[in-house]
């Protein structure tokens, strides 16, 4: 993380309840490039809203002829129907090893 704190390419985006940490964004720019990279919610904060808030923010950052990029594991159902209702589209898969176990990973692009 803090390679994308210190990176004038790249932002950090962090939610707040009641003065707690309750989630957080980064995404990275290259050229026309914006790439979406680990969205977390705590799950204590889940089903508020804060997933997609934090998904869209770096959106706005988004200009006219930009691609827009992340990737995300084929289990995570409950992450997929978010990027796909903002209009993501899958244009790979891939077996990726994530914390050690083997999984199948989706890039989605819009």
């Amino acid at each position: 993380m803090e390679r994308f704190i210190d990176s004038p390419n790249a932002r950090v985006y962090v939610a707040e309840v009641d003065g707690k940490i309750a989630g957080y964004r980064m995404a990275e720019r290259a050229g026309t490039q914006l790439m979406l990279h680990g969205l977390f919610v705590d799950a204590r904060y889940r089903g508020m809203g804060i997933g997609r808030e934090l998904f869209t923010k770096p959106l706005a950052d988004v200009l006219p002829g930009d691609t827009v990029l992340l990737t995300v594991l084929r289990g995570n159902a409950h992450a997929r129907r978010l990027y796909e209702s903002e209009g993501f589209v899958v244009t790979r898969e891939s077996p990726r090893t994530f914390y050690g176990a083997e999984q199948d990973e989706m890039m989605l692009k819009k």
